[in-house]
């Protein structure tokens, strides 16, 4: 009773503003949870504490320690394992992954990161990055393994209690596990190298709900990180995976279809190279596609287009996919096909943009996103840099249109930093034997100067009334800060008017911007603030139902409150500097 008690007293007060405050409720939550191991309470006390990995320095330092001995820490194993404490923690972590299914898995992802990959010493690039404590990876270990057991039990469980009702399914529960597993994979595909042929038969799942779709592409994610590392896989499981991927992408739906390409082109560049298998798969679709613009240019309104038009939209979406994880510019990897394919699918692209249909276009241009984060020289192309500038800055253009083309942005520069820590940690592996810097600066060179071809427009589109847009354009700029790919000054009137926005996510992600900013470049907001007053009246213009517009925001039991409040406290705090004079 005690328990339950000082938990509804100290929830609340996780929101308070004080430090300390906050510092003094996690450690309350932490006592209950390592005093009382089987409170039913714990996951959603451990989903609150999580939510804290991105508050400031000492509270998230707090929370790992948390973590490290809640979960972190291995279990007794000798004389024998403690089986009832390690299934009891598994419990825990998996009901959590559950519980944070509506909210995503970021922050637990970022848990596991902090722990992994401590941020000390980040600006310190002589720094050599160190193995993980022993402890750490042995209790991860445990729990890796612990889940696959745990997988299996469910599913005879469920074969034998099939026609039972259960107050959570047993796929959900089994998925909420593939989830788990596929967290630790990100972070440390190692942990899962033993179970990789373990996994391997869950692709071949019977799809009957959405949970079905789900766990077959969270498995297929899962291997895509794990089977590179396999020392020496025998051919005939290899053969498997290759099969039954290209099974699922012929039958399934797109979430299916993008892990099992990433799985294929992870298995295939990197293992098997059998790029025949690639080839007869991109010959099926492009055939299609190629047909089906024969029909289009011949009779616009042939029968034919509207039939076939289902399968010319997985036909669009899976050449994408192909041409992002192969690069048929590479002879061996085409494999007998037209040396200018590449660009002839581009051509193909283009042409089906200039059609009336909004929803053929919607899928047209999600495939030029694909396509251009390998082929990111198309970006700097007259043809779509034209195209994407109309689309985000013609107030005619479809919504759909202008998301669609901000998320292809935000795709690349993604892609782009997953491919330059990579080039980075290979620089790592081979500094002591040849220099390759000039290499990473050509990569982080291109992505900066492609960002500045379309920076001017995306900033644009922070200022209109469609709030998906908004949180597009907000994504691509917490991006190109993020990645320094251009000087932040001119960034920060756009920032500013962001901070005024009614949705409280844009609002607060662009506070933290400014906040991190003026640590950096002190009186930058102050010199920008009078732009970004403007671009916030335009902005309230638009989306204030009524006239004449206000700039003032309020909150329940609360004053009104200007909504440049935060950016006045930020400049506020600020020593007065000689460009303000």
């Amino acid at each position: 009773m005690y328990t339950v008690s000082a938990l509804h007293s100290s929830l609340p007060s996780f929101q308070d503003t004080g430090v300390s405050v906050r510092k003094r409720v996690i450690k309350i939550l932490k006592d209950i949870c390592l005093e009382c191991p089987d409170f039913a309470k714990i996951p959603e006390i451990c989903v609150k504490m999580i939510r804290r990995i991105n508050d400031e320095e000492g509270i998230k330092k707090l929370v790992q320690e948390v973590f490290q001995n809640m979960w972190f820490t291995p279990v007794r194993d000798r004389p024998h394992v403690d089986e009832e404490s390690l299934l009891r923690k598994v419990n825990n972590i998996t009901e959590v992954v559950v519980a944070c299914r509506d909210t995503g898995l970021d922050w637990f992802e970022q848990l596991l990161h902090s722990m992994f990959k401590p941020r000390e010493d980040k600006d310190d690039v002589t720094k050599i990055v160190s193995e993980p404590p022993k402890s750490l990876v042995t209790a991860c270990k445990q729990i890796v393994d612990c889940l696959v057991r745990h997988i299996l039990v469910l599913e005879e469980d469920g074969h034998n209690n099939a026609a039972g009702p259960q107050p959570r399914t047993t796929t959900q529960r089994i998925l909420a596990c593939h989830k788990t597993l596929y967290l630790f994979a990100k972070i440390r595909p190692q942990l899962l190298v033993d179970h990789a042929i373990t996994l391997q038969p869950y692709l071949a799942w019977r799809c009957q709900t959405q949970v079905d779709y789900n766990m077959i592409g969270v498995v297929a994610r899962t291997l895509e990180l794990v089977v590179p590392l396999m020392e020496h896989p025998s051919e005939t499981f290899l053969a498997q995976l290759e099969e039954d991927a290209v099974k699922l992408i012929l039958q399934h739906d797109r979430t299916v279809i993008t892990s099992c390409l990433a799985l294929l082109g992870s298995i295939v560049n990197t293992v098997t190279k059998n790029y025949r298998l690639i080839k007869d798969c991109f010959n099926k679709y492009h055939t299609f596609i190629v047909d089906y613009k024969r029909y289009s240019e011949e009779n616009p309104q042939c029968p034919k287009l509207e039939t076939r038009k289902p399968l010319f939209r997985r036909s669009l979406y899976t050449i994408g996919l192909l041409l992002k994880h192969f690069n048929l510019k590479d002879e061996t990897v085409r494999c007998g096909l037209q040396e200018d394919i590449t660009n002839q699918v581009f051509d193909t692209l283009m042409y089906f943009m200039d059609q009336p249909d909004s929803n053929i276009r919607l899928y047209t241009l999600q495939a030029l996103g694909f396509v251009c984060i390998r082929h990111y020289e198309l970006m700097m192309g007259t043809r779509l840099k034209q195209l994407y500038h109309t689309l985000l800055l013609d107030p005619s253009v479809n919504t759909t249109l202008r998301i669609q083309t901000l998320q292809n942005i935000e795709s690349y520069l993604q892609e782009e930093e997953v491919r330059m820590i990579k080039q980075d940690q290979e620089w790592a592996k081979q500094k002591t034997r040849e220099n390759l810097k000039e290499m990473c600066d050509v990569q982080s060179g291109m992505a900066s100067a492609i960002i500045q071809v379309y920076l001017k427009q995306v900033l644009e589109c922070v200022v209109t009334g469609c709030m998906g847009v908004r949180h597009s354009a907000l994504r691509v700029i917490q991006l190109v800060l993020a990645q320094g790919l251009v000087h932040p000054v001119q960034i920060v009137p756009y920032l500013v008017c962001m901070s005024t926005d009614t949705e409280d996510m844009i609002a607060h992600s662009a506070d933290k911007q400014l906040q991190d900013i003026e640590k950096k470049y002190p009186g930058f907001i102050g010199m920008k603030a009078m732009q970004g007053f403007r671009l916030s009246y335009r902005l309230h213009s638009l989306i204030q139902p009524s006239m004449p517009t206000r700039g003032f925001r309020t909150k329940e039991g609360e004053h009104p409150g200007a909504l440049n409040g935060f950016l006045y406290s930020v400049m506020r705090s600020t020593k007065q500097h000689p460009l303000w004079r």
